[in-house]
């Protein structure tokens, strides 16, 4: 038995039904196919949270976490390209 809640292929298979959408009609095809998929899990109330970290910009919605594995969607408006550490 598999210590781990999601599959990779169903994550995939959700991610790409949400595919062409308005942004946030996207996040809710995504959570709506997942949690399908894998009814009960996801925590769909938990707030957006926005972060700037090593200069890059980023929102970010957790929907799952545990000690082995999360599902996030985060991204970033503008682009975060580079390295903000040592040469």
């Amino acid at each position: 038995m598999s210590k781990f809640t999601f599959d990779p292929d169903v994550v995939h298979d959700c991610a790409m039904k949400c595919l062409g959408k308005p942004k946030p009609a996207m996040f809710e095809a995504f959570a709506d196919a997942l949690d399908a998929k894998v009814p009960g899990v996801l925590d769909r109330g938990q707030p957006w949270v926005y972060s700037i970290a090593g200069g890059a910009m980023i929102q970010m919605k957790m929907y799952y976490a545990s000690p082995d594995e999360y599902v996030m969607i985060w991204g970033s408006p503008i682009g975060s390209e580079g390295h903000s550490g040592r040469p």
